[in-house]
């Protein structure tokens, strides 16, 4: 077994708060030893273990283009005013009314 780490020696090796540590043992993300009811320790291996379960690949979207369009937004076709020239015959319209 190896040596036990105290919350801020974990914490330390993780590189992250000692208190998103205790969130994460509270959540069972991670595994710890309790020695008593308000003393816990962790492993080396709990804490590679922990990263190791976190890892993650990005794989590549089916499209090489990303779209910059928001959700739910209108999408332009044609001939169809852009935003710009939208936004532009607003401004005269409410000029013609002044």
């Amino acid at each position: 077994m190896s040596d036990l780490l105290t919350a801020d020696h974990a914490a330390a090796r993780l590189n992250i708060s000692e208190r998103t540590l205790r969130k994460l043992r509270q959540s069972g993300e991670i595994a710890y030893i309790a020695l008593t009811n308000r003393l816990f320790r962790y492993t080396t291996e709990d804490c590679d273990e922990y990263v190791a379960s976190r890892r993650k690949i990005e794989s590549p979207s089916s499209s090489s283009r990303v779209s910059s369009r928001r959700p739910g937004s209108p999408v332009l076709k044609g001939d169809q005013p852009g935003f710009m020239a939208l936004q532009a015959a607003r401004k005269g319209a409410t000029r013609k009314r002044s």
